[in-house]
């Protein structure tokens, strides 16, 4: 009787667990996250506004020519990744966890 009611346990434990990871809940860490770091030429000020510039991103990046959404923790923004290592461009979508 106790391995049924700890097997329940778990399963109630992983379902939790499961439905919190895929609705993007803060309790749960992300399965994974980017990041990146560069020093660019140019003020915090400048690089941040051309940064989150999204209409613009053709003119200057290859590899993302389509960026739509809010930069704002808990939104979604859609993008359009062209990468040589794949036959066609990738239509992705994430959600914002941190604007920093």
């Amino acid at each position: 009787m106790k391995k049924k009611t700890l097997l329940k346990i778990t399963g109630i434990g992983l379902l939790s667990y499961g439905v919190l990871a895929f609705v993007g809940s803060t309790l749960v860490r992300p399965v994974y996250t980017v990041s990146s770091e560069i020093t660019l030429p140019a003020s915090p000020e400048l690089s941040w506004e051309i940064l989150t510039d999204f209409k613009n991103y053709p003119e200057w990046n290859p590899y993302l020519p389509r960026v739509d959404g809010k930069l704002a923790p808990g939104e979604t923004v859609s993008f359009t990744l062209i990468d040589g290592n794949f036959p066609e461009p990738m239509e992705l979508s994430a959600r914002v966890a941190v604007v920093q």
